[in-house]
C-alpha cells in the first residue's frame, strides 16, 4: 500500500510540473505574438518566443513595458 501511495504521488508531481510548464511556454507565445502583431516587422517574435521558453517562462515580454521588450526590436525593418 505504501509503495502504491508513493507512486501515486510521484505521477501527480510529474502532471503538475507539465502543467505550469505548459502554461508557462503558452504565456510565451501569446506575449510574443501579440507584441509581433503591435510592432510588426520591428518585433523579433521568434527570437522573443525561444528566449522566453528557454527560461521557462522567467523573462515574459510585456508589450507596453519597454524594458522587457528592447532587446527584440530590431532598428530597421527588412
Amino acid at each position: 500500500m505504501k509503495k502504491c501511495c508513493i507512486l501515486i504521488a510521484t505521477l501527480l508531481l510529474f502532471s503538475a510540473s507539465d502543467c505550469v510548464l505548459s502554461a508557462s511556454v503558452r504565456t510565451c507565445i501569446i506575449n510574443c505574438g501579440q507584441c509581433k502583431k503591435m510592432y510588426g516587422e520591428y518585433f523579433l517574435g521568434q527570437r522573443c518566443a525561444e528566449e522566453c521558453i528557454k527560461t521557462n517562462g522567467l523573462l515574459v515580454p510585456d508589450c507596453n513595458e519597454p524594458n522587457t521588450i528592447m532587446r527584440y526590436l530590431s532598428k530597421l525593418a527588412r
